[in-house]
């Protein structure tokens, strides 16, 4: 199986949906076919009635079937399409000790993708590639987010299953997957920091270390909790709306940490400080306000807008 009138056909596997948006929000910059897929079996399935790319772009940490294996049965099938590996650099450095890796891939791609890596494999291995039409990706950031929402809920929905049955061998293997996995969609959202503890995390999964995943599993789920984006438009439970007295004094408090966090690009501390806000009594002003501010964040990521709006109201609005 080989694609020589493939035209440009690229494929990207990878089972983090926020992954494989920006995948392929960079790739549109080019004249290419583009085609996704959430797992291996999918891909092999695929190839079995006959399709075929130019590149495969093959996540190597997955569920159920990594990319190793789902490589391994391509070949095994007789695909000879070229099948880069995607990754980060630490899973690289541990997939590159076996001997087999090298057979099987045809190179390899680090994440977070930067775009002139991306470049240098796109022009190696099509045979038309075109330039790209822009010189920057313009990503779909309430796609983005929705994306983030979902990677990040079934993180912890696994996370707190495990937890209750019990940190063992048997299911080692699917929490440092889910730690990898949670790893890089933080990354991909801009949060860093809590990227860095899912790496910790992952890497005591890979050595096999359930004490200190027991240790830290309940605090992370709460990390994860706290950086969850809410629901766009839908009122917090709880949520108040008064034309009564509002205590002015918490209100002010709350709106320049809200500006805080804006002004830090905090979606995590943002999203708790409107949490707070609409849980008080606020008249129906005031509430308005909160959740513009609600909705400018979650449906733009308009941070710099925000911080600007709330010290607006804070030197304009008699509460």
């Amino acid at each position: 199986m080989n694609c020589k009138n493939c035209n440009n056909r690229v494929l990207v596997v990878d089972d983090v949906e926020i992954n494989l948006i920006i995948a392929e929000e960079l790739l549109t910059l080019h004249d290419l076919q583009i085609e996704t897929s959430d797992n291996g079996q999918t891909v092999i399935d695929k190839v079995m009635v006959g399709e075929a790319y130019d590149i495969i772009f093959m996540d190597l940490f997955m569920p159920n079937m990594d990319g190793i294996e789902t490589t391994t049965k391509l070949r095994a099938l007789g695909y000879n399409g070229k099948i880069i590996m995607l990754t980060d650099d630490d899973a690289f450095a541990d997939a590159s000790k076996r001997a087999d890796v090298y057979d099987l891939f045809d190179g390899y791609l680090p994440k977070p993708i930067e775009m002139p890596k991306l470049e240098n494999l796109l022009h190696r291995f099509l045979q038309k590639h075109q330039i790209p039409v822009k010189s920057a990706p313009s990503v779909d950031k309430s796609r983005l987010k929705r994306a983030f929402k979902c990677d990040t809920e079934n993180a912890i929905k696994i996370l707190r299953e495990v937890r209750e049955d019990g940190i063992n061998n048997s299911n080692i293997e699917l929490l440092t997957s889910t730690f990898h996995s949670i790893k890089s969609a933080l990354a991909n959202f801009g949060e860093s920091e809590k990227s860095k503890t899912a790496f910790a995390l992952e890497k005591a999964g890979t050595n096999g270390d359930k004490e200190y995943i027991s240790t830290h599993i309940d605090s992370f789920i709460q990390i994860l909790e706290d950086v969850v984006p809410k629901p766009v438009c839908q009122p917090s439970s709880g949520e108040i709306s008064s034309d009564g007295a509002q205590d002015i004094v918490f209100i002010c408090k709350a709106l320049e940490e809200l500006k805080d966090a804006c002004n830090d690009y905090s979606m995590s501390l943002a999203n708790s400080t409107i949490d707070d806000l609409l849980k008080s009594p606020l008249k129906s002003t005031t509430q308005s306000f909160v959740e513009e501010i609600r909705d400018l964040l979650y449906s733009d990521s308009d941070f710099e807008e925000a911080s600007e709006k709330i010290d607006e109201f804070l030197k304009e609005y008699t509460f």
